[in-house]
């Protein structure tokens, strides 16, 4: 793949479904979806491949750390048009960042 990917574009005000999948062999690292000033926000809906019940199902800050093996799905639903960053590792010095273009 390519290291700097063209920017994700999702809709405001709809909702979308992310899902992390873990594959490399050594985990533990941090996703973050941040606003241009903070970290943003998302529902829990699936870990491992089991949806979560309804009463499990949680709007959090959006951070995920996962290990080889594992995957999570969010819902991710933007209020408004604006850019997020992805950023995988730690934000003051991240390994990877991906931009999200909300119209």
């Amino acid at each position: 793949g390519d290291s700097t990917p063209a920017p994700l574009v999702l809709a405001a005000r709809v909702h979308h479904r992310l899902r992390f999948v873990f594959i490399g062999a050594v985990g533990g690292e941090t996703f973050q979806l941040r606003s241009a000033t903070d970290v943003a926000q998302w529902t829990t809906l699936a870990r491992d491949g089991y949806a979560l019940v309804r009463s499990k199902q949680r709007r959090v800050p959006a951070a995920v750390q996962g290990w080889a093996g594992q995957t999570y799905d969010f819902d991710f639903l933007p209020p408004a048009g604006g850019e997020y960053t992805l950023v995988a590792g730690n934000p003051a010095k991240p390994i990877w960042v991906g931009r999200i273009v909300v119209k």
